[in-house]
């Protein structure tokens, strides 16, 4: 078994047809005319032939295994895998790839070309949504599910090529459903009016069964979320990845997310959820920003109800955000969140936790984050005042755009002095103005030392008076 051909044990287990493992055998063929490689398995992935655990399972067959660079994150097909065998020509350690990376093994120019060549015939619907259809789109299988609405992987029988498609769920009393239907609608608006390289765009909105939807790419790739397991603290920082320096890829992820931000804020949209989940690594390694349903103008309109919405993911959440002032809310709270995404990749933990809610948001508003460093020494100085900047509580004292920040993290990624100042003890707290307890501290302690100056002055009055009263007696 392991010495047959992937393509043929696709045939044999009735995955694909052999006309469509003959197609990518030849489409194969065609890219190495042109100095260019794929292996079939991606291929087949790539045209949604295959899902991608079909091809994992596929190549263990073989006796293959996925393997990755913990340095530069590029992955390969490793026979008789085992831990600590073989390097990268970067030098770094390979691992096994965790189950939701995306294969990532082909170059970029082999990737385009299999996405410009049309399938011969509509992708199949594999698994429990086979014969399945939403509208005009047949549906491959489910992406994700959220408070608002399904995502699934479905095919575009026009364009011969897979999207997603994101199905509001329907549910409460009529007057929340009606909500929920304005918020689903204004996501769509919202993500539509975006066209940026690092933003998920959004084609169609539209109607079909009484349930709305909208059409976006399709990104073949996992959320950051997936990648980094956020749900556990003491998880290992991704950007090291057992390396003794960050992964420059790691860095360009946030760097691109803040300039999808900054196209985003200078259309006027405020994202306001910017998180791990909502941020997808493609094929590419490349990051895009999705998910808009939290978004709101970047100007404070009290006639325009989002805008008196506070939402978000409380442990991305800014100090404005956690404290529920809709009208502070603005551009330094997408920055924010950039730099609580980037404190994860280099430390490996949120850089603020509790045990409920109300202890996060308390700490989020009141306490500082753990200085970067000192969670992880690894971590250079001029990344730690990049990250630090970012989350100061004082939305002036952070960058005052999203493009600043991004400028400063491609500085870090040349070598170059950052501008963001240098630090040694962490995220500083809050102005003391700002701070009720400490202000209320520092007025007691100014009206002590009041009081006792002004002691101190009745007493030296009264000494000269007794003074002037002698020398007087003296003189009769």
């Amino acid at each position: 078994m392991p010495d047959l051909p992937l393509g043929q044990l696709a045939v044999d287990q009735g995955l694909i047809t052999a006309e469509q493992r003959d197609a990518a055998l030849k489409l194969q063929a065609d890219l190495r005319a042109q100095d260019l490689f794929m292996r079939l398995g991606e291929i087949l992935a790539r045209r949604s032939l295959l899902q991608l655990s079909q091809v994992r399972a596929l190549l263990e067959k073989q006796g293959l295994a996925l393997v990755r660079c913990r340095f530069c994150g590029k992955q390969y097909n490793a026979r008789n895998w085992s831990a600590g065998r073989g390097r990268c020509p970067c030098g770094g350690d390979l691992d096994l790839a965790p189950a939701e990376a995306p294969l990532m093994v082909a170059g970029n120019a082999a990737m385009a070309k299999v996405d410009d060549a049309a399938p011969e015939k509509p992708a199949p619907q594999p698994g429990a949504l086979r014969g399945r259809y939403f509208g005009k789109y047949p549906l491959l299988e489910e992406l994700g599910r959220g408070a608002m609405g399904l995502v699934y992987k479905a095919h575009d029988p026009a364009l011969g090529r897979p999207i997603a498609i994101k199905v509001l769920i329907d549910a409460g009393t009529p007057e929340e459903s009606a909500r929920r239907r304005h918020q689903f609608l204004q996501e769509a608006r919202s993500a539509a009016k975006l066209r940026h390289p690092s933003i998920v765009a959004v084609h169609e909105v539209g109607q079909s069964e009484g349930q709305g939807y909208f059409t976006m790419d399709f990104i073949d790739g996992a959320p950051l979320a997936t990648l980094i397991k956020e749900e556990n603290d003491s998880g290992s920082p991704l950007a090291f990845e057992g390396s003794d320096k960050p992964a420059p890829h790691a860095i360009e992820w946030i760097r691109d997310v803040a300039l999808a931000l900054q196209h985003a804020h200078q259309a006027g949209l405020l994202h306001c959820d910017v998180k791990p989940g909502t941020i997808l690594i493609d094929r590419r390694n490349k990051a895009l920003l999705s998910d808009f349903s939290a978004a709101r103008g970047v100007r404070f309109n009290t006639g325009d109800p989002n805008s008196k919405r506070v939402l978000g993911t409380l442990l991305y959440m800014s100090p404005e955000q956690a404290r529920g002032v809709a009208k502070d809310v603005g551009i330094a709270s997408d920055v924010w969140a950039c730099g609580a995404v980037l404190y994860v990749l280099l430390t490996g933990r949120r850089p603020f936790g509790g045990e409920t809610a109300i202890a996060i948001r308390k700490a989020i508003v009141t306490q500082p984050a753990a200085a970067p460093r000192a969670v992880n020494p690894r971590i250079p100085r001029d990344l730690e005042a990049v990250v630090v900047k970012c989350l100061q509580k004082d939305p002036k004292a952070r960058y005052a755009t999203a493009k600043e920040l991004a400028d400063d993290l491609q500085r870090s990624l040349d070598g170059e002095p950052v501008l963001a100042p240098p630090v040694s003890e962490g995220v500083k707290s809050p102005p003391l103005w700002k701070d009720r307890r400490a202000l209320l501290a520092l007025l007691l302690g100014l009206t002590f030392l009041g009081g006792v100056g002004l002691m101190k002055w009745l007493m030296n009055k009264a000494r000269e008076k007794k003074s002037a009263y002698d020398v007087d007696e003296r003189l009769k």
